[in-house]
């Protein structure tokens, strides 16, 4: 499904604090880490609005992305913070057609936020 070709691969986390990005190479032995960055965001959760947050961590990943020479690759993403939540809902065994209108009924009811100015999405484990 994914082949592994020349394309560059990377793991993302987008934290309160700081950017994580790290480069995994594949070589003969399987991978390895092929680089390793932390960049921290100076950012201060008591006076900085969420406008400058998005200001700074936009500025800190572009810095980040050039100063890396990433223009493309796969990317695993992590984003954390205050608003980023998960949430376990226990589902009757119902057709599958009918699971999506109950998890968009239930995340009407649970998030906190005006549903259609959230991203989300849901997994089912059976």
């Amino acid at each position: 499904m994914f082949g592994l070709g020349n394309k560059r691969y990377f793991g993302l986390d987008i934290g309160e604090s700081a950017i994580k990005l790290v480069e995994i190479k594949k070589g003969r032995d399987g991978f390895r880490l092929g680089m390793a960055r932390l960049v921290e965001l100076n950012i201060d959760p008591m006076f900085d609005d969420s406008e400058k947050r998005k200001n700074i961590i936009e500025k800190s990943l572009k810095q980040l992305l050039a100063e890396e020479k990433i223009d493309s690759g796969i990317i695993a993403l992590s984003i954390s913070g205050q608003s980023v939540f998960i949430r376990p809902l226990k589902v009757p065994k119902i057709a599958k057609s009918k699971i999506e209108q109950i998890i968009q009924y239930e995340a009407q009811l649970q998030v906190p936020f005006p549903i259609n100015e959230v991203i989300w999405n849901y997994q089912l484990f059976e």
